[in-house]
Parts: structure tokens; C-alpha cells; sequence
């Protein structure tokens, strides 16, 4: 699921993006999903800023 929050400092959509594996229901992936964001940084396959 993408949500939006309209756009930052150099035009580009701010959004969150929640994901459940093997759900494509939308109140579970909103009531058990994982940011994406979150997962990256704790795998660490990017660095907080």
C-alpha cells in the first residue's frame, strides 16, 4: 500500500510505503504491515540521515 503526502523540497512525491508478504488485504497490510523504510534500515541496506 502507498501513501502520500504530497511533495518535498525538489518535487518528488513523499509517500509510505506498508507491506504485508502474502496479504492483499488492505485493513490487514494497514493493521500488520511493515514500512518499508523501516525494514531497509534495519537490514541495513541504507544508513540513517
Amino acid at each position: 500500500m502507498i501513501k502520500t503526502y504530497g511533495s518535498g523540497k525538489y518535487d518528488r512525491y513523499l509517500v509510505d510505503v506498508i507491506f504485508l508478504e502474502n496479504s492483499k488485504d488492505v485493513s490487514t497490510v494497514i493493521e500488520k504491515g511493515l514500512f518499508l523504510n523501516q525494514v531497509i534500515l534495519q537490514k541495513s541496506f541504507a544508513d540513517p540521515m
